[in-house]
């Protein structure tokens, strides 16, 4: 029997995120026979400059893609209107077609998800990703001191509590996370699956980037064969510790002069470049890039270490970056800190990178000290493998299919 799968993001199909961590579950689980729909929230310059390849690829893989345009002015107003159109779209999608199951990637397309549940009784999953209200206010995004937004995010919170209550699956990123739950919320444990980011090990494989490619790219770079490269992949706000990080690489410098910071990043450059004056690096060891999905994997075959340093407040216990399992699966140690996510577990458990304890100059001295003499005792892309496989991902993702419809 063909099972009816109803997919709800309110990130889009055309961000680097939705075409990381949205798209390759559907396709796999689309390959294991599910009938799928996605309608996700796509920003317009990506819309226009992705979307007939993202509507191709779709197609190709027998997944209905609906996109709805996102709005975000004025802030919570211009969500309003989301949810709405969202719903809307909903109640003309279930009169053509029954769907058995609404998977739900966030808070706010849950809003929705649980709506329909309790309207037509199908089965809700309340993939929540992280804490996401919490991240919101912890990341400066909004401000509680401020009575709107703090309202907000008490209406937020309360939802949460019901999405976790009602919700016949919960997919949470982390065990961290999973734990907390069990513990605050009294959730069943076998309600909840942990799914950590997964990553295409196809697409970050150390053999499919030619020498002579590499080093064309560290030519075009001013890197030396003596060059090290440290590597931060991402955006450099909100929970990013911008300012740590370069403080790194200043030990790393005063360790190995011939160091050199790439930086992969969506975010303009000049404020990236006055921190790191200020914090008294030579900008010239510095290299800031925009890059597409599809380039990423060259830029990490040409570093040697990467870096991820995470505010370790609440919310960030519920996280699992992307780009953890990216570089891993292309060979690279990592230097990350403790009290973030999953970290403190995997850290110990495979023999990964260096793992940051605190945030003061000796923490750093002694960190860049033990990864440039880091020895690998397990291949670092067979454990990123073994973990964080988008295979895994899939199979995980239909064993919640499978136990919510039986």
């Amino acid at each position: 029997m063909k099972h009816n799968i109803l997919y709800l993001s309110y990130d889009g199909l055309t961000d680097p995120l939705g075409q990381s961590q949205v798209l390759p579950y559907l396709i796999g689980l689309s390959h294991k026979g599910y009938s799928l729909t996605i309608i996700s929230f796509e920003k317009q310059n990506n819309y226009k400059t992705k979307g007939s390849a993202i509507e191709s690829l779709c197609s190709k893989n027998r997944i209905d893609w609906i996109p709805l345009k996102y709005r975000k002015q004025p802030p919570i107003v211009s969500t309003l209107f989301n949810v709405f159109e969202l719903w809307q779209e909903v109640k003309k999608l279930f009169q053509k077609e029954r769907f058995q199951i609404v998977h739900c990637r966030s808070y706010v397309t849950s809003l929705v998800g649980l709506q329909a549940k309790s309207k037509w009784g199908v089965k809700f999953i309340f993939d929540m990703r992280g804490f996401w209200a919490d991240e919101r206010a912890e990341g400066g995004l909004w401000n509680l001191k401020n009575p709107f937004y703090y309202l907000v995010y008490k209406y937020f919170k309360k939802q949460e509590r019901k999405f976790l209550d009602k919700a016949d699956a919960v997919v949470s990123l982390t065990n961290t996370s999973k734990e907390y739950l069990i513990k605050s919320f009294s959730i069943d444990s076998k309600k909840i699956t942990v799914i950590n980011c997964c990553v295409d090990t196809d697409l970050f494989n150390p053999e499919n980037v030619s020498e002579s490619t590499k080093m064309d790219l560290k030519t075009e770079l001013g890197q030396t064969k003596e060059t090290l490269v440290l590597l931060y992949l991402g955006s450099t706000g909100t929970w990013y510790m911008l300012k740590e990080m370069l403080v790194f690489f200043k030990a790393l410098c005063q360790k190995h002069s011939d160091s050199q910071f790439l930086i992969i990043t969506p975010d303009p450059p000049r404020p990236i470049q006055k921190t790191a004056s200020e914090t008294g690096i030579d900008l010239s060891k510095i290299i800031i890039r925009k890059a597409e999905r599809e380039e990423v994997p060259l830029y990490i075959s040409i570093s040697n270490y990467s870096i991820l340093l995470i505010k370790p407040v609440f919310s960030k216990q519920a996280s699992f970056p992307t780009k953890l399992g990216e570089v891993l699966s292309k060979g690279l140690p990592v230097v990350a800190n403790t009290a973030v996510g999953d970290n403190d577990y995997l850290f110990g458990s495979g023999n990964i990178g260096v793992l940051i304890q605190g945030f003061e100059q000796e923490n750093f001295t002694e960190a860049v000290r033990k990864l440039v003499s880091f020895k690998e005792t397990a291949d670092l892309r067979s454990f990123a493998m073994n973990n964080f496989s988008l295979k895994k991902g899939v199979e995980l993702y239909d064993r919640v299919y499978q136990t919510i419809l039986l």
